[in-house]
């Protein structure tokens, strides 16, 4: 997904209130403040090597929430 998708879909997405583990070494213990560092972060235009990884984690939330919804 592209930066600006991410963005569209957190805004009004419903996020989890409780901790969240991505995978086996990270877990978000507040989803809303995560995504919201993300994304302001992103706003800079970081190089890929700084955005890159902010982008990964941001899909891998959308991909839990996603599977959450289709349950």
């Amino acid at each position: 997904m592209s930066q600006a998708e991410l963005e569209t879909y957190f805004e009004t997405a419903a996020l989890p209130a409780g901790p969240v583990r991505l995978n086996a070494a990270t877990v978000i213990q507040d989803p809303a403040h995560f995504v919201k560092v993300h994304l302001f972060s992103l706003k800079f235009n970081p190089p890929p090597k700084i955005a890159d990884p902010l982008l990964y984690r941001l899909e891998q939330l959308y991909n839990i929430i996603e599977q959450e919804t289709a349950s």
